[in-house]
C-alpha cells in the first residue's frame, strides 16, 4: 500500500514538473547589441560593455500569468570598483527592474519579475562611467538563462 502511494505521488510530481518545464520559454534575440556566443552547454547571454548597451528580445511564450526569470552577473575590472554601473530591464517598454552598482568587483542580481500576461518584448540595458583608464575599458555582463515561465497553478497546468 505504501509503495503504491509513493509511486502515485512520484508520478504526479513528474507530471506536474513536465507540464511546467514545457511552459518555460527562453527569450529570442530581436535587436540591438547582440550577445556574444555562450559556451555550448550554457544558456547564459554575455556582453562586454565599454560605454553602454541595449538589447531587445522577443518573449515567445503564451502565458496568462507567470514570471520573467533569470540572474544577472556584473563583473567590473580590478581597480575599477569605484565606477558606477547602471542597468535596467523593461517589459513591453516599461522598466520593471533596475539598479545602480558601485564599490564591488562582482554583483549577482536576481531579475525575477511577475508578469500579468505574455510580454511581447523584453529589453536589457546597461551602462557605466568607466572613465579613461585603460584597465577600466569595459565591464562584463552575463544574463543567466533569461526566460518566461508560467505560474505554478495546478488548474493552469492541466487545462
Amino acid at each position: 500500500m505504501a509503495l503504491t502511494l509513493l509511486v502515485l505521488l512520484a508520478g504526479i510530481y513528474l507530471a506536474v514538473g513536465a507540464a511546467f518545464a514545457a511552459r518555460e520559454k527562453g527569450l529570442t534575440y530581436d535587436s540591438g547589441r547582440e550577445p556574444s556566443a555562450p559556451p555550448i552547454s550554457s544558456p547564459a547571454l554575455q556582453w562586454s560593455v565599454a560605454d553602454g548597451m541595449e538589447t531587445a528580445f522577443r518573449a515567445d511564450a503564451a502565458i496568462s500569468r507567470g514570471a520573467l526569470i533569470g540572474d544577472l552577473t556584473v563583473t567590473v575590472p580590478a581597480n575599477c570598483e569605484a565606477r558606477t554601473v547602471r542597468w535596467s530591464i523593461a517589459v513591453d517598454g516599461d522598466d520593471v527592474r533596475a539598479g545602480t552598482l558601485t564599490g564591488e568587483r562582482e554583483y549577482e542580481i536576481a531579475t525575477d519579475h511577475a508578469l500579468d500576461g505574455a510580454p511581447e518584448s523584453v529589453t536589457l540595458s546597461a551602462e557605466w562611467d568607466g572613465g579613461d583608464a585603460p584597465w577600466c575599458d569595459a565591464f562584463g555582463l552575463t544574463w543567466h538563462h533569461p526566460r518566461t515561465a508560467a505560474e505554478f497553478d495546478l488548474w493552469y497546468a492541466f487545462r
